[in-house]
């Protein structure tokens, strides 16, 4: 059995090695073994010969394959006018290993906050994407909406792969560990006295995420909490190391940050991936709601009380959080947990259907 599979694999982002690993765990649980070539979902490739998306240069090698994976995190998501897998129409055209979607998201980032609507160039490929597919799984039920309101699917909704990378059930509180996704450098608003950029819309929403980043490190320091910074993109390490000293982890090898997040006890998410991950250790996510993304996560698994907006009282939110998640009232939590067991049965379904 051959498996090829399209995702972004030169993304420093560990967040889009998590799906990965969820998806790959998946599949072998499916099919056993398989041979695995892996393919970058753009043009980064590392030397000229590596080819990349559904191109001419990969299209062929893609086909030797018996099945053809399509799995990340933000695919679905246009920037640019484009999605996030590099598409030439005589590559696709040229297509024959059978389609597996799985896991996509869409939504909106927090860089680009702007309505999901799909160029038709785009609606097109991914109408004949899901026209060659076996089957089409999407991560949250806003993504869902979005392929719907284009005309596009069928598709089943079951979670995030990375939210299958361990499984646990609710673990009790340890040893009091807040973990905090560091703060994306994106979102970043570095201190200017430039009149033009402190007046761009932009800038006041980084500053508005930037205090309330900072905030929750001061409050949660004072409140004299154990506190784990989690680094959980190599680009945003200077920035890290910049703001904290060595007050933070990070390690490139998404295995460890794996385990990093996992001695956690409740995780305060201004990156997706940090709480969904820490919800398949059964560690309590803290949703920032910052983006498209993280509000399609607390929709769609019953956390958007237990989300925390960006608002002018968003520190005081998140320390209330805090505290909950690590008392008795931690429960709250649970059917959160439960409800990412049921999409787990429900993706072992899409998983049964699609590869009979």
């Amino acid at each position: 059995m051959r498996v090829a599979h399209i995702w972004p694999k030169h993304d420093s982002n560990l967040g889009d090695h998590f799906v990965q690993r969820g998806i790959v765990k998946l599949l072998q649980e499916r099919l056993g073994s398989f041979e695995y070539a892996d393919f970058s979902n753009k043009r980064d490739a590392l030397s000229a010969e590596e080819p990349v998306g559904i191109t001419r240069d990969s299209v062929a090698r893609i086909n030797r394959s018996d099945l053809l994976v399509i799995g990340g995190s933000n695919l679905y998501e246009v920037t640019g006018g484009r999605w996030g897998v590099v598409v030439e129409p005589e590559a696709l055209a040229e297509l024959r290993a059978p389609v597996l979607l799985i896991g996509i998201g869409s939504g909106w980032s927090f860089a680009f906050p702007e309505f999901p609507l799909f160029p038709e160039q785009v609606r097109e490929q991914l109408a004949g994407l899901h026209r060659l597919a076996r089957g089409s799984s999407v991560r949250d039920d806003l993504t869902a909406r979005v392929l719907n309101n284009h005309g596009i699917g069928p598709c089943t909704v079951t979670g995030c792969p990375a939210g299958y990378v361990a499984e646990r059930d609710m673990q009790p509180v340890r040893g009091g560990t807040v973990g905090v996704a560091f703060l994306p450098k994106r979102m970043y608003a570095a201190p200017t006295w430039n009149p033009r950029r402190r007046r761009s819309t932009t800038y006041r929403r980084r500053r508005v995420i930037t205090a309330l980043f900072l905030g929750v490190l001061r409050e949660l320091q004072a409140r004299g909490h154990s506190l784990r910074v989690l680094v959980l993109d190599g680009d945003d390490e200077p920035l890290a190391r910049r703001l904290l000293g060595t007050g933070y982890v990070y390690d490139p090898n998404p295995d460890v940050m794996l385990e990093q997040i996992a001695g956690c006890d409740v995780i305060v998410g201004f990156r997706l991936h940090a709480g969904i991950a820490g919800l398949s250790f059964g560690v309590p996510p803290i949703p920032i709601l910052s983006d498209g993304r993280n509000v399609a996560f607390a929709e769609t698994f019953g956390l958007l009380e237990l989300s925390v907006p960006l608002d002018p009282g968003g520190v005081a939110m998140v320390l209330e959080r805090v505290e909950l998640a690590l008392g008795p009232k931690r429960s709250l939590w649970e059917s959160v947990v439960q409800r990412r067991a049921r999409f787990s049965g429900v993706m072992r379904d899409f998983l049964v259907r699609s590869l009979a």
